[in-house]
């Protein structure tokens, strides 16, 4: 899949998630370091978050270099989830993970407060 149509995945469902003034929003890109859009996860309801978050996905290329998500994911589930809310996590990748038990064990510890949603894309995933 090219990266325009990931852009455009994530524009769509960033626009759907709009109706839900009360959900939170933050985008994580990873590869051998990760990067946070925001440092904390941001309301959709405040269109400047989503105008933002549209934008950062606009220009949004896969230059971090390596597939290590576990970082990752060990700093997103080490806090806690907005009160009141589950967590939904989707995640975008290469598939080329290495460490798969390990992120695997540390996504199942966490399902009481997160469900973890994967897409693999590229010719690693499977």
């Amino acid at each position: 899949m090219k990266l325009e149509n990931i852009t455009c995945i994530f524009g769509r469902f960033a626009r759907a998630t709009v109706f839900l003034n009360m959900s939170f929003l933050t985008i994580v890109g990873f590869g051998s370091r990760f990067e946070k859009l925001f440092p904390k996860p941001v309301s959709v309801g405040d269109k400047e978050n989503v105008e933002k978050a549209l934008e950062h996905a606009r220009r949004l290329r896969a230059n971090l270099g390596g597939t290590d998500i576990l970082q990752p994911l060990q700093n997103i589930l080490s806090s806690s989830p907005e009160e009141y809310y589950n967590r939904q996590l989707f995640v975008l990748t290469d598939g080329e993970v290495t460490n798969t038990n390990e992120v695997i064990s540390l996504v199942r510890s966490n399902a009481d407060s997160t469900r973890v949603f994967s897409f693999g894309i590229g010719p690693y995933s499977r």
